[in-house]
């Protein structure tokens, strides 16, 4: 004998009872928070390291290029990799992509003022994917 298949109406949760986990995001939504997430850690995660250790490019366009104080480096190299490390953690994913946001504006705001907006066409698709992250993530919270 087969296994009947219940029909969708069937499975959904009743009246009052949360929404499963699992029927909050398509295979194709997981993919692709994935993807994005990889690139985040690759992207800002890395970045983040070095400016933390103190990486001399960072110093000089940070005061040079941006007329920023230079303990912003470490500062912001600890958001960006404190941000990425939380991408990793289910619970807390979504303030991870939260923080990456923020340093994101942060970094679009700089480049704008610096009269750079060009160059700042990379934090904002790297702002885009953190918000795109958060927004699937949020489920994993609790939000």
């Amino acid at each position: 004998m087969g296994h009947r298949r219940q029909s969708a109406a069937a499975m959904a949760p009743r009246r009052g009872e949360p929404m499963p986990k699992t029927a909050l995001r398509s295979k194709g939504q997981t993919i692709g928070m994935w993807v994005m997430t990889v690139l985040l850690l690759a992207g800002i995660g890395m970045a983040g390291v070095s400016k933390f250790l103190g990486a001399e490019m960072w110093n000089s366009r940070y005061a040079l290029e941006w007329g920023l104080p230079l303990w912003l480096v470490p500062v912001t190299g600890a958001m960006e990799a404190l941000g990425a490390v939380l991408l990793l953690v289910r619970k807390v994913a979504v303030y991870g992509a939260m923080l990456l946001g923020v340093t994101m504006l942060g970094a679009i705001g700089t480049l704008v003022m610096a009269g750079t907006a060009g160059d700042a066409v990379a934090p904002l698709v790297l702002l885009s994917m953190a918000a795109a992250v958060g927004w699937l993530r949020r489920v994993d919270a609790g939000l």
